[in-house]
């Protein structure tokens, strides 16, 4: 494999080599750029991308310009095979000054036409700058710092300098052989040495690395690959029985208006320990664990329940959770408002990526019931180019922020493109994995969260999350099975029907059905309640919410009802809206100083057959008898418009 030096010494006699092929140039006759060789579709599209991607002019000049001058040094006959022209070769020698950036991408999408000038091409460069640029083929953004802990390569040179005091300080510098690859750079000033420190973000576009990954073998976790044992972790949690107590009583508790939320729709975290307790939650951790994580699977219940109406088509626990994944979260599920809790800023974003229909069509090809590492689970997102940017890196760089630990108390800090992976990317894929657990279709396995400081000992509180396993649930909601038996649920209470009236008596925990018997029926003793006509038909106006109602009431006392009980659902169905309104008639109301026309409506026989009604000085008639009223009255003097 070449080494650097031998692309310096290649380069170093190119005069002579163009000489020997008969391309010689005077030192006083400078060629003019030339015309560069048309090149096939597909590497058109290329070189667009890479004119507008994020790859600079340098990092075409000096980065790629002596690596193919060294190729077709080497190789001129191969080059020319693979669409380069000696006119070409030529200008990048000695023209390269005035070449622009769309005609260096037009060159260098010809190292990537095909997989043997590609592996030509690597064939070039050092063997530290080979590894990290196929590292990178399939990494998103990568730091020089990630870069050292990863791979082990150091990509930048700490320059010694002084400040004005004459204090040593180092810059940092990128490498010159690591030029070829797409940078950013971001500085952050540092008080004690008085100087920047840079970061150095190394990557390559996402349409060069769609092409490249086609080169290789695909990586061991390109695939999710079942893990041999079971995770051993602090905890392990299948939501899949109580989610049929959880998501009916949730939702009975939101239609009764108890769930706050805030300007922007997110669950006010003040009315989390009393949904929690109301309705009896088994939370994720206990509530010795830290306070940002004792709520938490009440707060991602609850966040999914108030972006749906409260009107339910379906109001079995089944046709909830389809409707939820098919339609609610995909369509009004907001990840940056729910998800990112610790972030602030959200509400700047405006162009928002949809990551929920993405994660459902990831979660999809999930295995059942077997355990899949989160690791595994983020490694399958970032080699498939699965995009989980919520927004522009515009955006989130300049609107969302965190506050951690300062010196003087909570600092306000912005997020940078370095800081995104960590604070957004996978906190939104943990946090839906989180949020799919609550639900009952997945199961996972996670450790405690060390919250002392944010940026430091966490990024969010979803860091805990370590396995995932689909569950026969989530097989099913997502039509990955055809059949499902839900599981036989159990509550800490009892309740009995009363078959002669519509009492419900309680024996066991009563702070519970209070709550869950409040939007249906009036606490009238210490375990006894009565349904009523106007206790049931609170918040119902049509034949549609009380059928979701009653449904939804059967799912919460989880009961075979009496009689008498179906009968008075029965009758209550029969009198909603039990007057049908008639479109095609019309009412006027008669002038009550007028004796002449009112003996005549009353009195008239011909007239009077025309009319429905005449009472209290009003009169009915229909649209199809009005022209013959009209006509009738018009021979007395009276004109209708």
């Amino acid at each position: 494999m070449a080494k650097e030096r031998d692309i310096d010494k290649i380069f170093s006699d190119y005069d002579a080599f163009l000489a020997s092929i008969g391309l010689g140039i005077a030192k006083d006759n400078k060629p003019k750029p030339s015309t560069f060789a048309k090149i096939d579709d597909e590497s058109i599209a290329l070189a667009k991308a890479l004119d507008k991607g994020t790859f600079k002019r340098e990092s075409f000049m000096q980065g790629y310009r002596k690596i193919m001058l060294a190729m077709y040094a080497s190789n001129a006959e191969f080059m020319h095979k693979n669409g380069f022209t000696e006119n070409e070769m030529i200008d990048l020698k000695s023209n390269y000054n005035k070449i622009t950036k769309s005609e260096y991408a037009h060159l260098v999408a010809k190292i990537f036409k095909n997989k043997e000038i590609y592996g030509f091409f690597l064939s070039f460069l050092a063997e530290d700058v080979k590894t990290v640029f196929e590292a990178l083929v399939w990494k998103n953004t990568v730091s020089d710092e990630d870069i050292l802990k990863e791979l082990g390569i150091k990509v930048i040179n700490d320059i010694e300098k002084k400040t004005y005091n004459n204090k040593t300080y180092f810059e940092q510098e990128l490498k010159k052989e690591f030029l070829l690859l797409a940078i950013e750079t971001e500085t952050k000033y540092n008080y004690l040495s008085n100087s920047y420190l840079k970061t150095f973000l190394l990557e390559l576009p996402i349409e060069l690395r769609l092409v490249l990954k086609e080169y290789y073998d695909k990586p061991l976790y390109y695939n999710f690959v079942p893990l041999i044992e079971e995770p051993q972790t602090n905890f392990i949690a299948n939501n899949e029985s109580e989610i049929f107590i959880n998501l009916p009583n949730l939702i009975n508790y939101f239609q009764q208006g108890n769930i706050k939320t805030s300007a922007t729709g997110k669950v006010m975290s003040s009315t989390l320990g009393k949904i929690r307790k109301s309705l009896n939650i088994n939370e994720f951790y206990p509530e010795t664990a830290p306070k940002e994580v004792q709520q938490l699977k009440t707060y991602l219940l609850a966040s999914l329940v108030v972006c749906e109406n409260k009107t339910k088509k379906e109001a079995n626990v089944m046709g909830i959770l389809k409707k939820f994944i098919e339609k609610t979260y995909p369509k009004k599920y907001n990840s940056h408002t729910h998800i990112l809790t610790n972030l602030k800023g959200g509400h700047h974003l405006y162009n928002i990526n949809d990551i929920e229909t993405t994660f459902v069509e990831i979660i999809r090809q999930l295995p059942t019931n077997e355990w899949i590492s989160t690791q595994n689970f983020l490694d399958f997102i970032s080699l498939r180019s699965y995009d989980f940017h919520v927004a522009t890196i515009y955006e989130m760089c300049n609107y969302l922020t965190y506050e951690t630990g300062g010196k003087f108390g909570k600092e306000k800090k912005q997020l940078s493109k370095a800081s995104l992976k960590n604070f957004v990317i996978e906190p939104l894929i943990k946090g839906n994995l989180m949020l799919w657990a609550c639900y009952g279709l997945i199961e996972i396995a996670y450790d405690n969260v060390n919250t002392e400081e944010l940026g430091k000992t966490y990024f969010s509180v979803y860091d805990g999350i370590k396995a995932i396993r689909l569950t026969n649930l989530g097989a099913y909601i997502l039509e990955k099975t055809t059949e499902y038996e839900a599981p036989t649920v159990k509550q800490n209470y009892n309740l009995s029907f009363s078959t002669e009236n519509l009492i419900i008596l309680v024996e066991g925990e009563t702070s519970i059905t209070d709550n869950l018997l409040a939007n249906y029926a009036d606490k009238v003793g210490s375990n006894r309640y009565a349904v009523s006509n106007e206790s049931f038909l609170k918040n119902v106006s049509n034949k549609r919410e009380l059928k979701t109602k009653i449904d939804i009431f059967k799912q919460v006392v989880n009961s075979n009802l009496p009689t008498n009980w179906k009968s008075f659902f029965a009758i209550l169905d029969k009198k909603i809206d039990p007057l049908t309104q008639i479109e095609d008639v019309l009412v006027f109301k008669i002038p009550s100083d007028d004796p002449e026309l009112i003996k005549l409506l009353i009195q008239n026989p011909a007239i009077k057959k025309l009319l429905i009604k005449a009472e209290d000085y009003q009169i009915i008639v229909t649209k199809k008898d009005y022209p013959a009223l009209r006509n009738k009255l018009k021979t007395y003097g009276y004109l209708l418009a």
